[in-house]
């Protein structure tokens, strides 16, 4: 017993050292007067709000550039001046869309939106999925279309819609099914909504020297109940999508990419990806005061102070573990730079051992940081000592807000089984304080508590080293989604 008291005491003391060693070199440079004029120049009317793309968002691009440049943070991989092309397309809806069951049209301009898909025809067997009662991952889904009707009856709000939404599409991908087809209830709630939304033209990533993707996804509203009529509950029949003169513009923005390398002879191999978007949603409906530059202060200029402050850290007192600092761009068009990064990687996959991401919508509690996905993985007090370090409290979310752990960049990472957390400006819930601010005008820096801030970005900072100088890796706990996944990545 007294052998093992001691070892306790002794691991205790190890690790209080250490944390204090940590905090000591956070000190060194993190000057609130640095943090305070990122912030003010990453949030300025001058960048017009950072909309992906825009002049705005290069500007920023060129700030971020040279602050790794002036802090001896290297360009790496062959990319210049620190910048990986991302190129993008802006994609308008295709002239026509008809839907066909067994030769018979189901649908009529106006009453469908098509989100992917290149091939001008498919035709195919029909599964009918049910997501409140069905199994998909025991149905034969290759080379079929996959119908959900989504009724009114459900009761599922638009975060819900949308969560199953992306769910039924990774599986139907992952299992070569030809196309998903969402049909809502004639009077669906939210059916308006949606047709808004996508049915304007939106931005995603150009693969046009790629292969083609010829997954068809499409939403309709299901006018008189006539698919569900025709198709039924157990279809036999074949159905076909077909699409004519889809409208498409390229475009190129960047993700920018540094990076230290690490001091350890062997652990200098592993790569911790610190990463933060750096855009925003640009120019918008005026607020009350006319102002229609929406800064987005909260949203993510604090991510990118922080992430600066922490390269420029590590630069000055490199790690054990190499460190690659990405901001990156289009997330508010669909996590769109991460998406980039990822398929376009330098680097193997199996290399990137975690993901610290930062981002916000906002703050209501500034006695905390909150770190979304800290329950997910084995953390071992890391993110504890970090805050606790700058006189912050360490909240993982509430069961509520967990959803935003697929809202943000590192949902990418994960995705492949790379750890990842996204470490954000204090908040227990949602409520009026985050909304208030959130995609809005008001979200400019005058507005914010730099006091608090700067606690935050040093708690960043702090994890950020204690992470790339652990001896043992952060990962996955195995009852999560991703141990799996993991597992094969790092075997």
């Amino acid at each position: 017993m007294n052998h093992i008291w001691l070892t306790g005491c002794f691991l205790f003391f190890i690790n209080t050292l250490s944390a204090q060693d940590t905090d000591q070199t956070i000190e060194q440079t993190f000057n609130p007067e640095k943090a305070r004029s990122i912030v003010e120049f990453i949030a300025s009317d001058k960048l017009k709000g950072r909309d992906t793309p825009s002049e705005g968002l290069e500007l920023a691009a060129d700030y971020a550039a040279g602050f790794f440049e002036n802090a001896g943070v290297h360009s790496a991989f062959g990319f210049e001046n620190y910048r990986q092309p991302v190129r993008m397309v802006y994609k308008g809806q295709p002239e026509e869309i008809i839907i066909k069951y067994q030769g018979q049209i189901m649908s009529i301009p106006g009453n469908l939106v098509h989100l992917s898909g290149a091939d001008p025809l498919i035709n195919s067997k029909v599964i009918i999925y049910d997501p409140q009662s069905d199994n998909l991952e025991n149905r034969e889904l290759e080379n079929k279309i996959i119908i959900v009707y989504i009724n009114k009856s459900d009761q599922l709000n638009p975060r819900e819609l949308n969560e199953q939404s992306r769910k039924i599409e990774r599986m139907a991908r992952d299992a070569n099914s030809k196309g998903l087809i969402e049909v809502f209830d004639d009077n669906h709630p939210y059916w308006s909504r949606y047709y808004s939304y996508y049915s304007r033209s939106r931005i995603d990533l150009d693969q046009s020297d790629e292969n083609n993707d010829d997954f068809h996804h499409v939403l309709v509203q299901d006018i008189n109940s006539v698919i569900k009529t025709a198709v039924g509950m157990e279809p036999a029949g074949e159905l076909s999508i077909e699409i004519s003169g889809p409208r498409e513009e390229q475009f190129v923005t960047n993700n920018i990419v540094g990076v230290v390398e690490g001091t350890d002879r062997i652990l200098k191999n592993e790569f911790i990806v610190c990463s933060a978007h750096y855009d925003h949603v640009g120019i918008g409906k005026p607020d009350a005061s006319g102002d229609s530059i929406y800064n987005g202060a909260r949203d993510n200029a604090i991510g990118v102070m922080s992430l600066l402050m922490a390269a420029e850290n590590i630069a000055k007192y490199p790690t054990k573990r190499s460190v690659l600092f990405i901001l990156l761009t289009g997330e508010e068009k669909g996590l769109l730079g991460s998406k980039w990064f990822i398929r376009q990687s330098p680097l193997d996959l199996s290399k990137m051992v975690f993901c610290l991401n930062t981002d916000g919508g906002g703050y209501n509690d500034t006695t905390i940081a909150t770190v979304i996905g800290k329950r997910r993985i084995v953390s071992n007090q890391i993110f504890d000592n970090a805050c606790e370090a700058n006189g912050l409290e360490v909240f993982d979310g509430t069961d509520d807000t967990q959803f935003l752990f697929n809202n943000s960049d590192n949902i990418i990472f994960s995705q492949k089984g790379i750890p990842s957390v996204t470490f954000s400006v204090g908040f227990r819930g949602m409520n009026e304080e985050i909304i208030k601010h959130y995609h809005q005008p008001s979200d400019e820096t005058e507005t914010l508590n730099f006091n608090y801030i700067l606690k935050f970005a040093k708690s960043f900072g702090f994890s950020l080293r204690e992470i790339a100088n652990s001896d043992k890796r952060l990962f996955w706990k195995e009852e999560d989604e991703f141990y799996d996944t993991g597992k094969q990545l790092y075997q």
